[in-house]
């Protein structure tokens, strides 16, 4: 229900979609690599870890929330990409999206 609106705390189907593309830069193919993550700092600080897919233009990382315990408090929540393969162990810019209370 939400397409570019707020997302709300238990929220199943949200989709992050994380390009981990620079402007300026070559573009990078992550399709070799041996993990590719979302890592989720919680409002309480905790952190959770999201196995993402890479998308069919090899620079996109995917998730989609499947559990309510996914987001399961409101505030501020932080996000990062993390890449690892042979020979790296790339991580991207973080940042910043809102979590609200139902009704809110």
């Amino acid at each position: 229900m939400t397409c570019n609106g707020k997302i709300y705390v238990g929220q199943v189907g949200v989709m992050f979609e994380v390009s981990t593309w620079v402007q300026g830069c070559p573009p990078v193919d992550w399709s070799a690599a041996t993990s590719t993550t979302l890592i989720v700092m919680l409002p309480d600080k905790r952190i959770k870890t999201f196995n993402a897919t890479v998308s069919s233009d090899n620079q996109t990382l995917t998730y989609i929330t499947t559990n309510a315990s996914d987001l399961p408090l409101s505030g501020i929540y932080k996000l990062q990409a993390h890449v690892m393969g042979a020979g790296y162990d790339a991580y991207g810019e973080t940042v910043n999206f809102t979590v609200y209370e139902r009704f809110a």
